[in-house]
């Protein structure tokens, strides 16, 4: 089969420049890579795709070491990517070690934080990993709700399905998971990674649980 070297999940948003209408294409955790030298020609590709239709900019967040830094930006700019100056409050993101102790990590938490994982434990909440089509759907179908009561843009449920079957399913660049408590669906979280860190890609509530 196809190794999968790069992966990165695109949403659009209209985007008005005076009197021109057109979108902006963003990518808000990615693309995940391992190896930097994919990620010129993953981006060649993403651009001719946008360039077909009314895309005005397309908007990135990769992850890379330090190590790494002075090589992916000379990427990016040969592809044509330069740093974006925010224009209004970022979000705020993290990075947590994964690699040490169950003890050490909940010892880096909040107080707040580690009363809320005790009552999920006390709960029975188990977080299972999703291989099944039919699961992966609770998690879409509470995020396409979500997305209509804010007035977002509907999320193509052909384009999820494709990125289920050929990225979270396999649990390789990606893994969705469900937490459940006594059968009943809570909510999703699905996430992209390679080698050295997994990148968030997108969760769901189910509001009614």
């Amino acid at each position: 089969g196809t190794e999968l070297k790069c992966i990165g999940v695109f949403s659009s948003k209209p985007l008005f420049n005076g009197s021109r209408f057109s979108f902006e294409a963003y990518c808000l955790r990615g693309p995940a890579f391992d190896n930097p030298s994919v990620l010129k020609p993953f981006l060649k590709r993403v651009l001719e795709e946008f360039s077909a239709s009314n895309t005005g900019s397309v908007r990135i967040a990769p992850y890379w070491e330090s190590s790494e830094a002075e090589r992916v930006l000379a990427e990016l700019a040969q592809v044509g990517f330069q740093p974006c100056v925010p224009q209004r409050r970022c979000t705020e993101t993290g990075r947590i070690d994964i690699t040490r102790s169950e003890g050490e990590l909940l010892a880096s938490l909040s107080q707040k934080t580690r009363k809320h994982i005790r009552n999920t434990q006390n709960l029975g909440v188990e977080i299972l990993p999703v291989t099944d089509l039919t699961q992966a759907m609770k998690g879409f179908n509470c995020l396409r709700e979500m997305r209509r009561k804010r007035g977002l843009p509907p999320l193509s449920q052909r384009e999820f399905e494709a990125t289920f079957h050929h990225v979270l399913k396999n649990r390789d660049l990606g893994i969705l998971y469900n937490a459940q408590v006594n059968g009943a669906y809570l909510g999703s979280i699905w996430l992209f990674r390679n080698s050295r860190v997994a990148l968030p890609a997108g969760y769901a509530l189910n509001h009614e649980a």
